[in-house]
């Protein structure tokens, strides 16, 4: 539930700072077939993100490092379709800080859940669903806003973990 709570923060982050935010508007069938096509999207790429690349390099770098590191791999395997769609540099920007803040929170989850691929796929649809459906189709989602706080989410995970193995072993 990490990601609907993020979200939920940064709704009220955007209401108390006066943006306007309609409310969210959506049918749940539709938010369930997203879901769905996000999980097997997202199990895709946690197979080959988490389940092979992700261990390898956490023996080398540790697990903050191989965050960070395939954090910025992903960066570059979303970056044209990011491009294509029009995205301002801006935005493309907040949103790379975010995609590190996201691996490091997925680096996090599979560690501490006996490396499970399923719960980082699980993790990554509910980042997509969370997006999309803030509040409508993700129009009004504010990257800026959404990266700040994972930022201050995820360094609170690394100095309670720890950053060598993000887990409390």
């Amino acid at each position: 539930f990490l990601m609907p709570a993020v979200s939920l923060v940064v709704y009220g982050l955007m209401r108390s700072m006066n943006n306007a935010v309609p409310a969210a508007q959506f049918q749940l069938l539709s938010a369930l077939l997203m879901f769905s096509a996000f999980f097997f999207g997202a199990l895709g790429e946690e197979l080959g993100w988490s389940g092979y690349a992700l261990d390898p390099m956490q023996a080398r770098w540790g697990a903050l490092g191989a965050s960070l590191l395939l954090g910025l791999v992903a960066i570059l395997w979303h970056m044209t379709p990011l491009l294509l769609i029009g995205r301002s540099a801006t935005w493309i920007a907040w949103w790379c800080l975010y995609a590190l803040t996201f691996r490091i929170f997925t680096v996090w989850l599979y560690n501490n859940t006996g490396k499970s691929v399923f719960v980082a796929a699980l993790f990554h649809a509910t980042v997509n669903i969370s997006y999309m459906l803030f509040p409508i189709d993700g129009s009004h989602f504010d990257m800026r806003i959404a990266s700040l706080v994972m930022v201050c989410i995820a360094v609170v995970v690394v100095i309670v973990w720890g950053p060598k193995t993000l887990t409390r072993t």
